[in-house]
């Protein structure tokens, strides 16, 4: 994980939170404080992100924090801070929708129907987190993550 492209991509991540800070300090004042302790918290979640103890707590930790919910958007998952966290976990929710794998795993949506038929990702139909349509299974997204990283 390259740590300083992690850390920019926490901070744009957080762009939105600092924003609203801005407003209600009411213009500078004290944004220079928020900054550093948002680089020192992205250097952190780094950190433990990299450590097997830590890493899936981090990474559950760090979507609520940049997003405040366990769904982060789309964009987020071609970062460095959404690679790191689909390597420690796959994605927040047990069971996420083929949009969203696609967007994890970088690959066109016949790819993951593909991946699928295979047995490489696991399926499943009417999950809450999908609508009723296909869900793909978080834990199967890490580990194809990990199988190419190991091809690699």
């Amino acid at each position: 994980m390259d740590r300083e492209a992690f850390r920019a991509q926490v901070a744009t991540a957080a762009t939105p939170l600092v924003s609203r800070l801005e407003t209600y300090l009411g213009g500078q004042h004290g944004l220079a404080e928020v900054r550093r302790r948002l680089t020192a918290a992205a250097d952190r979640y780094a950190t433990r992100l990299q450590e097997p103890d830590e890493q899936e707590q981090a990474a559950r930790e760090l979507c609520f924090v940049l997003f405040g919910t366990d769904a982060p958007p789309l964009d987020f998952w071609p970062t460095e801070a959404g690679e790191a966290v689909a390597w420690a976990i796959g994605h927040p929710h047990p069971w996420v929708s083929t949009v969203t794998a696609r967007s994890i795993l970088g690959v066109s949506r016949q790819r993951i129907h593909e991946l699928i038929a295979e047995g490489q990702l696991e399926s499943k139909r009417d999950s809450p987190d999908s609508l009723g349509r296909t869900a793909v299974s978080a834990v199967s997204i890490r580990h194809r993550l990990r199988l190419l990283k190991a091809a690699a």
